[in-house]
């Protein structure tokens, strides 16, 4: 097949930009973009099935998840969606290019056959079937994302939200102006542990889901991005993942002009990781604040009566 036409939905508003979306389809291999589509249809009807714009009488919530690749945030955002702790998870489009898109994807499962993974061996066929599928699978979920922006649904993103500032400030912006609750869970580990989290994902789960180069760069854009989170974000929860088989720890949240810590140990850790971040960065001339600097991003916006870093 040398040629197809590719024929996605506009929306009016739309939080990602059209050729972002244009870029993924290019990189798509074009054999597989009829399946892509049929995807396409599947996944979003899976994901908005009973899913309902937010009323008028509730403020629009959108739900991010950050970090370095490995760092646990597609875990975490599935406790934090299973927690019941705020009625509008329940009624959240799920928006995760990995998690909810690919996983649900037959283009996907189609390449990760039996017979690929006995020519190829499981780890080179989960690589391989991952590398072809990622295209369609972020055409997808950008699709999905401009859909649901546009309706005024209430959003669960599972990202590592680490694209240049400028991209990170737009959308933050926007989401701002259209009304949403913009609420951030920060998820940080150690190098060590995420590379251990990476291998543990092949070997005992014969499942690949992170490019080498999308490691290492996401990794060190995690810390540079801190001071756009701090300025933008409204509900902001610092993640801690001190090891491999245990859950991240919630070490700190801040929100309505206070911080609260919920655990000293994981907060001492997570600005720890944070300085050491700092200092490596600092080896190449790029230049980061002291955490104090970054958290005063975020408290600076409120009145000083409102202020409690508690």
């Amino acid at each position: 097949m040398s040629e197809y036409t590719i024929n996605l939905p506009r929306f009016e508003r739309e939080i990602v930009p059209y050729h972002v979306i244009e870029s993924w389809v290019k990189q798509c291999d074009v054999a597989l973009l009829p399946s892509v589509m049929r995807d396409y249809v599947r996944v979003r009807e899976e994901l908005f099935l009973d899913k309902l714009p937010a009323i008028a009488s509730e403020k629009k919530l959108w739900l991010s998840t950050a970090g370095g690749p490995c760092s646990g945030k597609s875990t975490e955002l599935d406790y934090v969606l299973a927690s019941g702790e705020d009625p509008r998870y329940a009624n959240s489009v799920i928006i995760d290019p990995d998690r909810y898109t690919m996983s649900y994807m037959f283009t996907y499962h189609n390449l990760l056959s039996a017979g690929a993974k006995a020519v190829l061996g499981a780890e080179q066929a989960a690589k391989t079937a991952y590398d072809r599928a990622r295209p369609g699978s972020n055409i997808i979920s950008n699709t999905n994302q401009n859909e649901a922006f546009n309706g005024g649904y209430h959003v669960a993103h599972g990202t590592t939200l680490t694209a240049p500032e400028p991209v990170i400030r737009s959308v933050f912006r926007q989401l701002g102006e259209a009304g949403y609750e913009r609420r951030l869970l920060l998820c940080y580990a150690s190098d060590k542990v995420r590379i251990a989290a990476g291998g543990k994902r092949v070997s005992a789960e014969a499942h690949y889901q992170v490019d080498p180069s999308d490691f290492a760069v996401k990794g060190e854009n995690f810390p540079q991005r801190h001071p756009v989170y701090f300025e933008q974000g409204d509900d902001i929860r610092l993640i801690w993942k001190h090891s491999v088989e245990e859950r991240g720890v919630f070490a700190a949240q801040y929100v309505n002009g206070a911080r609260i810590i919920k655990n000293q140990q994981a907060y001492d850790a997570y600005i720890s990781q944070y300085n050491q971040a700092k200092l490596s960065l600092a080896e190449r001339s790029i230049t980061i604040p002291q955490w104090d600097a970054v958290e005063s991003k975020y408290t600076s916006r409120f009145a000083p009566s409102n202020l409690n870093l508690g």
